[in-house]
């Protein structure tokens, strides 16, 4: 990955004000000004309820290069375990996709799940990775390979998608998913609550009642 002519990894509005962090995850995190947590091993890079970045714990030496190995385009960056060459891979979104209902658009947090999820599968990632916090790549302690310019800039998702078959990944509305992980949880749990809604709303309107009572 070069070098040169490179973006900011970490413009500041990409990232929370106030990111959790940490140094020893066994002393667990908090959240800190952005000038103190870029300096911590560990960091919070995707604001709440926000995705600007899917992130990828990869368990196995070499995990730096997965992305070429599967044929997936260039990540942001991979941050690198110095002492077993494990790593945390990171794709920027050009634009971000609300994870929270409010407002939301569900078709599109459908589509990042499952391009999410393609890529992990593809990648030999973590299932219980959560991406809450990830390696900090701007810390000396790990091993830092910086994608190119326009990897680092974003892709937007039909992009990402070009390099996965999405259907076997597809949460949809009514699928039975008790495996569902990262974003995939996010899609579950509005289809089985808006489910329940529609059914008993539904129910209440046979029954000639009104929510008022």
């Amino acid at each position: 990955m070069s070098q040169l002519y490179q973006p900011d990894l970490f413009l500041q509005e990409r990232i929370p004000r106030k990111p959790y962090c940490t140094d020893d995850l066994s002393y667990g995190i908090r959240p800190r000004s952005y000038k103190t947590a870029i300096t911590r091993r560990y960091i919070q890079v995707n604001p709440p309820h926000l995705r600007t970045f899917l992130l990828f714990d990869l368990d196995y030496a070499g995990a730096a290069l997965a992305w070429e190995d599967n044929n997936l385009p260039m990540p942001a960056w991979a941050a690198i375990n110095r002492e077993n060459t494990h790593a945390h891979l990171a794709y920027a979104l050009s634009a971000p996709v609300l994870t929270a209902d409010f407002g939301g658009r569900q078709a599109a947090l459908r589509y990042l799940a499952a391009i999410e999820a393609a890529y992990r599968a593809k990648l030999g990632g973590d299932d219980g990775f959560s991406g809450l916090i990830t390696k900090n790549p701007m810390h000396p302690h790990w091993e830092l390979l910086r994608g190119v310019p326009d990897a680092v800039r974003g892709y937007d998702l039909p992009y990402l998608a070009d390099f996965v078959d999405l259907e076997r990944f597809k949460p949809y509305v009514g699928r039975s998913n008790v495996e569902a992980v990262g974003l995939g949880r996010n899609c579950t749990v509005f289809n089985v609550v808006s489910r329940w809604a529609y059914e008993n709303v539904l129910e209440y309107k046979q029954q000639g009642l009104t929510l008022a009572g």
